[in-house]
């Protein structure tokens, strides 16, 4: 119950944020795990939920594979309520509107860090945009119902929020960042002579570049890449987003350099370093939903929960709930 009610008072925004960055969902659960009330929860939900428990469980206890049972059935219940509270803010004609669900996928957009794209986080829980947009509409209704039920909660000020912030600087910290631009030449990995065609060409831009002329120039006129539009460029990266290859060839560049000619599964490139920006703490404009969210979540855990468990109780009592899931 302990872990559901920070998931509820903390806000579904920063449940779906930890959720985007745990592991793949383990074990691709397919079918139904669950009923409630006649409404599936789907055995990829539970995947997904049950994969966010175990990082959270790694991370406070350095995992624990005897737990295992525990961790599964805690996640299942964790999905049970939720669709109750679904359910009952339903009932009662509390909506959220089609606008107030993309405000927060646009926040939601915004808060994957490290340049990754919302996109490719979904696809590591198995969520596309539909089903991330049915999921904040699902957790910004309880959100609504919790507040209507239980009152408001009292808002954090900006000097809370402020303090906090220097308080725990470590922990905005973000890594060491390099912006890259990029010249690709294509070809048929299983077509020799194509291949050995496009690696000329590559030398052939390679000394072009090293004689002085214009590398966003050159990319504009032979990159296959998309961001050939752009002179190349390819936007930021933080240690780990790049291919093997182009991590090994851009190590040492320095700010200005070009590498060698780097080959991957795309074809071969040529890398210009534009910008290197050290490991430094994020900005707390950047932050500060994120602390406010953490500093109304503890309050409100502290206030809403010797409410909420009796709530959730007899919610779970009126409910017809059928267990699907094999043990």
């Amino acid at each position: 119950m302990r872990v559901l009610q920070a998931m509820l008072v903390v806000g579904f925004g920063a449940w779906l944020v930890g959720a985007l960055y745990s592991p793949p969902a383990w074990g691709g659960q397919s079918g139904v795990a669950a009923l409630v009330n006649g409404a599936p929860i789907t055995g990829d939900a539970f995947s997904v939920e049950a994969s966010r428990l175990r990082r959270a469980q790694a991370r406070e206890k350095g995992g624990d594979p005897a737990a295992e049972g525990l961790l599964k059935k805690q996640a299942l219940e964790n999905l049970i309520v939720r669709e109750l509270l679904h359910q009952e803010a339903l009932r009662r004609g509390i909506r959220v509107s089609k606008e107030e669900v993309q405000r927060e996928v646009d926040r939601l957009r915004g808060a994957v860090a490290g340049g990754a794209t919302l996109e490719k986080a979904l696809d590591r829980v198995g969520l596309d945009a539909a089903g991330l947009e049915g999921q904040v509409e699902q957790g910004m209704t309880i959100q609504k119902l919790l507040v209507l039920q239980f009152g408001p909660r009292d808002a954090v000020s900006d000097e809370e929020i402020a303090q906090y912030y220097r308080d725990h600087l470590e922990a905005y910290r973000v890594p060491e960042r390099v912006r890259l631009s990029h010249l690709l030449i294509k070809f048929q990995p299983q077509d020799a002579e194509a291949r050995e065609k496009a690696l000329d060409t590559v030398k052939d831009l390679q000394d072009r570049v090293t004689r002085g002329e214009d590398f966003a120039t050159l990319a504009r006129q032979y990159s296959g890449c998309y961001s050939a539009r752009n002179g190349g460029d390819l936007g930021y990266f933080e240690p780990g987003q790049l291919s093997p290859q182009i991590e090994q060839g851009t190590r040492e560049l320095a700010v200005g350099g070009v590498s060698g000619v780097v080959e991957d599964r795309y074809g071969f490139h040529l890398i210009k370093v534009t910008e290197r920006q050290p490991s430094a703490p994020a900005p707390l404009g950047a932050v500060r939903e994120r602390v406010r969210q953490k500093l109304a979540g503890e309050r409100g855990g502290r206030e809403l929960a010797p409410r909420l468990a009796p709530y959730l109780k007899k919610l779970r009592e009126q409910a017809k709930v059928e267990i699907l899931l094999e043990e």
